[in-house]
């Protein structure tokens, strides 16, 4: 019962502090999940975690966090994960939704939105770098995983310029990861 509720706390408070989506949810599971000693995760159960996050269909924040509550405590664990990573959200839109129209006149409220983006983009940034990094595709030692980045590269491009899904994308990197790798 004592992980149930360690899991509650956890994405009870990055349900709270986070902002922009999935990505930067990721970031604080892998900061905040150390805090908890009754939370066994090494690292290559999160980068398998991320993975599976980020490739399954829906919200990656909810992916994650029901990955994560289910690897730590079964069903339980992830129906407690993803209610509790929810329920924040849930109860700053509705108070938000109440006082929306008096507060979005005030040029704060609005400096404060712009100064988040910048933020959410840094954290987002760091995950697909220390993600990189963790699984080989970078090497700190200055060795450069060329194939893998060229792949990437590739595939910002094609995302970018000529808006192929994402889902066509992973499929075709799969194929690429079965034949060259």
């Amino acid at each position: 019962m004592l992980i149930l509720f360690h899991l509650f706390l956890l994405f009870f408070k990055i349900g709270f502090l986070s902002f922009g989506g999935g990505y930067s949810i990721i970031a604080m599971v892998q900061t905040e999940a150390m805090n908890y000693s009754s939370i066994n995760i090494d690292s290559t159960i999160m980068n398998n975690l991320i993975s599976i996050a980020s490739t399954t269909p829906g919200a990656v924040g909810i992916n994650m966090a029901a990955a994560f509550g289910y690897s730590v405590y079964g069903i339980a664990g992830a129906i407690v994960s993803v209610i509790s990573v929810v329920l924040p959200s849930l109860i700053i839109v509705v108070f938000l939704a109440s006082i929306f129209n008096r507060i979005e006149k005030f040029s704060m409220f609005r400096e404060v939105l712009e100064v988040v983006h910048p933020t959410v983009a840094a954290i987002i940034i760091y995950v697909a770098l220390s993600f990189a990094i963790n699984n080989n595709l970078l090497y700190l030692a200055g060795n450069i995983n060329i194939k893998a980045i060229i792949i990437g590269l590739v595939s910002i491009f094609l995302m970018a310029r000529r808006m192929v899904n994402p889902i066509v994308l992973i499929v075709i990197g799969g194929v690429f990861g079965f034949f060259f790798f």
